[in-house]
């Protein structure tokens, strides 16, 4: 589902220690570990098949960038196979949650 080929990050190192220390702050934990956001996490698993997925199982930034792509070009959300789909709620509460994480 990501859409952009990834880039030669200037400092990997800093970029690697941001991503690793968020989930250090228990706001954060707190925030992606509700049930909410871990009934939200079980959707996109199944809707997106994303289940052993190592990019998608920390946070949800992996979710939003692929959701928040297709809501601004207007393309349709994902379904699956069985015709479970992602809603626009689960889009605007998966990029909400990842505000969050990197807000």
């Amino acid at each position: 589902m990501e859409n952009m080929d990834p880039a030669s990050l200037p400092c990997p190192k800093y970029i690697d220690e941001i991503m690793n220390t968020r989930f250090e702050n228990p706001d954060i934990i707190r925030i992606c570990t509700n049930p909410s956001a871990l009934n939200l996490r079980h959707r996109l698993e199944n809707v997106l098949g994303t289940q052993n997925s190592s990019y998608f199982k920390d946070g949800f930034y992996g979710y939003a960038d692929g959701l928040l792509s297709l809501m601004c070009h207007s393309k349709p959300l994902p379904c699956n196979d069985k015709g479970e789909c992602i809603t626009r709620k689960d889009a605007n509460h998966t990029l909400h949650i990842e505000q969050l994480e990197y807000g």
